[in-house]
């Protein structure tokens, strides 16, 4: 009687678990959270309710109903998510072998500071990628001629927006962030990229399997539960009236 009963309060339970989560997919996974953020605001703009899981290291995880998957990448995509991905300074500069060169050292020193530009860059209004390119200077060792450092940038910005007029200011700043790079050694190709305003999706209130594990979480429980009570009412005694009858005391 005990497994019965113990049975009824679960499967409820279990039943709605599965609703909710049979509806849910995975969309992307390891973002960051401004990303994850940035990502939901626009699919609920568009009519998709979406959910942010936090895993173990930190990073987000997107999930959105099964039936708008197609709808949710499509409408990611056009807005240009989810983002390129930048490697921080410590990252780059975790020890992985007894010893480092100072050649490999140094290769790392201008990767990590063109991340951290292009970084910087992306996070400019309007911007929806910026790479950075660094050369820098080094000698020939077939004519022994110094080559000067150069920097390339590449980027993708909003043709709605004015991020043009920031370019002395964006090739300023990659001068001054790189040792013995002339500001005229600074190459700035700047990308327009349309981004397109789409129709919102009809939302669904809940899918058929969702609203079965809703109403049998709530009917399974409200039913037991009465079916419990009706059957203590009908076991418990009624109490009976009882008459008493006063004899007088008999006189002595």
């Amino acid at each position: 009687m005990f497994r019965i009963r113990r049975l009824f309060l679960t499967l409820p339970t279990l039943l709605l678990l599965l609703s909710l989560t049979a509806c849910q997919t995975v969309l992307y996974t390891e973002l960051s959270e401004r990303d994850a953020m940035e990502m939901i605001a626009i699919l609920l703009q568009h009519g998709i309710s979406a959910t942010r899981l936090i895993a173990k290291d930190g990073s987000s995880t997107v999930e959105v109903p099964e039936r708008h998957v197609a709808d949710a990448v499509s409408i990611l995509r056009s807005s240009h998510y989810p983002r390129n991905g930048y490697d921080s300074m410590d990252k780059i500069f975790q020890q992985q072998g007894m010893i480092s060169t100072p050649t490999a050292e140094r290769a790392k020193l201008y990767y990590g500071i063109s991340q951290e530009l292009g970084h910087t860059l992306n996070d400019i209004d309007g911007v929806i990628d910026a790479r950075v390119h660094i050369a820098p200077a080094a000698s020939d060792p077939v004519t022994g001629v110094d080559k000067p450092a150069t920097a390339s940038v590449v980027i993708r910005y909003d043709s709605g927006t004015t991020v043009s007029g920031l370019l002395p200011k964006i090739k300023l700043m990659v001068a001054n962030a790189v040792q013995d790079l002339a500001y005229d050694r600074v190459s700035v190709i700047l990308l327009p990229v349309a981004v397109p305003h789409l129709t919102p999706v009809q939302t669904e209130w809940m899918s058929p399997l969702g609203w079965t594990g809703w109403f049998f979480a709530f009917a399974f429980p409200a039913g037991y539960g009465a079916n419990l009570l009706w059957r203590r009412f009908r076991r418990k005694p009624i109490p009976t009236t009882t008459e008493l009858a006063i004899v007088p005391r008999e006189a002595a």
